[in-house]
């Protein structure tokens, strides 16, 4: 299959566009606290400011870690003979879904062995995979699901390099050529690919001008590349080649949380193990079809950060991670809180309206006098820092879509 090619780069002015919103959103919201502020209503004043900070905050993290997006590290091909295990965990998907994966494994050309785990024990599963060629593993227990399901059959197979493939997740030919000459450096403990979807009729997809976009676009192509070079790039789980030794140095993949991958990335770098982005799509998946099934993937996905920012191993706890890796995982975190700030600024034209209630005590002119040049800089800097991915409406809309279940999950 073929995808329409996005040309990631960093525009010569970036820096400088970045540094002068930073500058600006500072003295904005220094004017804002010395000159707006309604004594009348000091919360709700202080409240809108803080969501207006968060922004700023959020900024300040997302123009850091994305000022670089070049790739960090050529491509090296790989050496022959490299012992390599493909992971294909299913549970109670269709049989056609997985045939089309086990198909896309088996005409992949570097030498390797695929492995369905199947935690549905399903007979007809076992024969499918005896039919491609591929191992069939089942457990007799099926705890921590997919993380079980894997650390299961790490110990039943002995490839120096796991490359893991949701059910969904059908591979490219030249899937293992583009990725495992990489770990010639011996630190390298996990490559980590974008996700791609066929399925562009999805509720995370539009298509204009023959170019697609979809909800985690601005992610896999700008924000996971630039965490290249603070050695942040976190396992996304498919697609993904892992090197084994140091998936057991940590003890295999973390069953402590609902989001494994994210986890034990945080693992993996408190022990010193680099991770690599590789921005070139190399295979596609399904994306959910219905907003059900995107809310519902969306909060499993917050609710286990959560947990994990929770748990022992938080970036902000663990140690083993530099200052700049705590910072990167934090601007990932705080995406989830984002939720927050929406509802505020969504719930300021109810209390203005309803009850009377003005956070802000100052003229129509000096106001937009100033808040013009901060959305202006605020629309300008982040396109400009989005590469061409971003884009702020549709952008908007999901972030309207996930509110409340975002809320939600810090609760959970």
């Amino acid at each position: 299959m073929q995808t329409s090619e996005i040309k990631i780069y960093n525009p010569p002015l970036l820096k400088y566009v970045s540094t002068l919103t930073i500058i600006y959103f500072v003295y904005y919201l220094w004017w804002r606290a010395t000159n707006s502020l309604n004594p009348e209503f000091p919360f709700f004043s202080w409240l809108l400011w803080a969501a207006e900070a968060f922004g700023v905050f959020s900024y300040i993290l997302f123009s850091y870690f994305t000022k670089d997006v070049s790739p960090s590290t050529p491509h090296i091909s790989p050496q022959k003979g490299i012992k390599v295990d493909i992971f294909v965990p299913t549970y109670n998907e269709p049989e056609h879904i997985i045939e089309a994966t086990l198909i896309g494994c088996k005409y992949i050309t570097y030498p390797h062995t695929t492995y369905v785990l199947d935690d549905g024990d399903r007979e007809n599963v076992k024969k499918l995979a005896e039919r491609h060629g591929c191992q069939y593993i089942a457990r007799p227990t099926h705890e921590h699901a997919k993380a079980g399901n894997i650390n299961y059959a790490l110990k039943r197979s002995y490839g120096e390099f796991i490359v893991v493939f949701d059910t969904d997740m059908v591979p490219q030919p030249d899937y293992l050529e583009r990725t495992l000459g990489y770990f010639e450096n011996e630190n390298l403990g996990l490559v980590q690919l974008p996700q791609e979807f066929y399925n562009l009729d999805s509720i995370q997809h539009t298509v204009n001008d023959g170019l697609t976009w979809h909800e985690q676009s601005l992610f896999f192509r700008v924000i996971q590349p630039g965490k290249n070079y603070s050695n942040s790039a976190f396992w996304c789980g498919t697609p993904s080649v892992v090197r084994r030794k140091a998936l057991e140095e940590v003890g295999g993949v973390a069953t402590e949380t609902i989001t494994e991958d994210i986890h034990t990335s945080v693992r993996l770098h408190s022990r010193g193990w680099k991770t690599l982005f590789i921005n070139e799509t190399l295979a596609f998946g399904i994306a959910p079809q219905t907003i059900k099934a995107f809310l519902l993937q969306r909060l499993r996905w917050a609710q286990g950060t959560m947990q994990l920012y929770r748990s022992k191993d938080s970036p902000f706890r663990i140690t083993g991670l530099s200052i700049e890796q705590r910072a990167a995982y934090a601007s990932s975190f705080l995406a989830y809180f984002e939720a927050f700030q929406k509802l505020i600024l969504l719930s300021v034209p109810l209390l203005i309206l309803g009850f009377n209630i003005l956070p802000m005590r100052v003229g129509l002119i000096p106001l937009f006098s100033r808040w013009i040049p901060y959305f202006a800089l605020n629309f300008f800097s982040n396109q400009l820092g989005g590469r061409g991915v971003f884009n702020f409406f549709k952008t908007e809309k999901y972030n309207l879509l996930k509110t409340i279940i975002f809320i939600q999950s810090q609760f959970y």
